[in-house]
């Protein structure tokens, strides 16, 4: 069903649109352990903007290293992907630049860095909450436990039922040893993922933290 979807979309879409649809989906198919699959679909992307715009797939390649854990070959794509910026005039795309430059910083464990990247994105999309959490997370790696709980806070505030959000809070909570917290949240995320594939990664370190609780 996303292959169709994305087949129909590609047809009336512009091309950075189909890149980001691209990305999207396959960002799924990783996390359910299926990159050979996710691979695929962004060649088949690339091959559906053609020569003019082939500059753009790079937004594609760096998320679809960043996914798979691989920072030094994600970094390779940012070049080009900032060319594509300046080529295409697609300043309002530079949030993206910023959340995969957080990501590189992050999967190095450079947590100072990948907050700042992080903060910079949060300041140009103030109402995507998703940032709240990987500032919270970059907070809480860093020790800064007061100003993580309140960047969590914030996320779950404007999005109570979002999984990735909750399992953060009990993440937070069991490293400040309240394990009555942790598993609130925990339990939370864990019903609301309770029809996903035990593949899906995120749902498997939520499985995994409730054992050891």
């Amino acid at each position: 069903f996303f292959n169709k979807g994305l087949a129909r979309f590609s047809i009336y879409s512009a091309p950075l649109d189909i890149v980001q649809k691209s990305d999207d989906v396959a960002e799924y198919y990783i996390q359910c352990g299926r990159p050979e699959e996710a691979y695929r679909l962004l060649k088949q992307s690339e091959d559906q903007l053609g020569q003019q715009f082939k500059i753009v797939a790079a937004f594609d390649y760096m998320s679809y290293y960043i996914e798979l854990g691989n920072a030094d070959e994600a970094e390779k794509y940012l070049p080009d992907a900032l060319q594509a910026l300046h080529d295409f005039s697609l300043q309002v795309e530079m949030d993206q630049i910023y959340r995969a430059q957080g990501r590189i910083a992050e999967l190095r464990k450079n947590y100072t860095s990948a907050l700042e990247y992080y903060t910079k994105y949060q300041e140009m999309n103030p109402s995507d909450w998703d940032a709240q959490r990987w500032i919270s997370t970059c907070q809480r790696e860093l020790g800064d436990f007061k100003k993580a709980k309140k960047s969590i806070e914030e996320a779950l505030k404007h999005n109570p039922w979002d999984p990735k959000s909750n399992f953060e809070a009990a993440l937070l909570y069991m490293e400040l040893n309240d394990k009555q917290k942790a598993r609130e949240y925990l339990d939370k995320a864990l019903k609301i993922w309770e029809n996903a594939d035990t593949i899906y990664e995120p749902y498997r370190k939520a499985l995994a933290l409730r054992a050891k609780i």
